[in-house]
């Protein structure tokens, strides 16, 4: 079979898929962004002032007047509770469902690799002597029917028994295929 999948180690194929899988990415970064957004929420019990300044000279009196406006926002040091509470509960909520995601895509990691080691041994059951053994009892059947030692229904039945065998092996060979795309799917290497 072609190398692949198949040769490397489960805890490197969980690595690669921490890394690669697309809804992972997605959710780590939707975690990164709640988390910031949080840090943010929380530094805004910081007092907002605002300053100003005006001047003014009035001509009647000939007086010069100065204004200096300093403004708080009631009230000064517990501002914006809320949108704390908001952004700690979207970056609980996000650190719950990238958990979860991490966990879904590693068990289907794993459930892959157990699928990929299943159909590699039934393709080892069939490897070398088994596949030889059938092409070489065929030739024996058909020499045997040339020769007139047995009958032309037994050949159809022995005939019919290897075309089973050919097709049981042609399945086991195609679960084998489609475990390992399973398995490069699972890990995130299906571009």
């Amino acid at each position: 079979m072609a190398p692949g999948p198949v040769a490397d180690s489960t805890p490197d194929l969980l690595t690669d898929a921490l890394a690669n899988r697309a809804e992972l990415i997605e959710a780590r970064r939707a975690l990164d962004a709640a988390r910031a957004e949080k840090r943010l929420a929380s530094r805004a019990w910081i007092p907002n002032p605002r300053l100003g300044a005006s001047y003014r000279y009035e001509q009647d009196t000939e007086t010069h007047i100065a204004l200096g406006v300093v403004q708080f926002d009631l009230p000064v040091f517990n501002q914006y509770t809320a949108a704390q509470g908001v952004a700690a509960a979207r970056a609980d909520e996000l650190a719950v469902t990238f958990d979860a995601t991490e966990r879904r895509v590693r068990q289907e990691v794993l459930t892959a690799v157990e699928r990929l080691r299943s159909a590699k041994a039934a393709v080892d059951g069939y490897a070398g002597d088994v596949v030889h053994a059938m092409d070489e009892n065929m030739k024996l059947v058909t020499e045997s029917y040339r020769a007139g030692k047995i009958e032309f229904l037994q050949l159809i039945v022995i005939r019919r028994q290897a075309v089973e065998a050919s097709r049981e092996y042609i399945d086991v060979l195609e679960a084998l295929n489609a475990a390992q795309a399973q398995l490069a799917r699972a890990v995130g290497r299906d571009g």
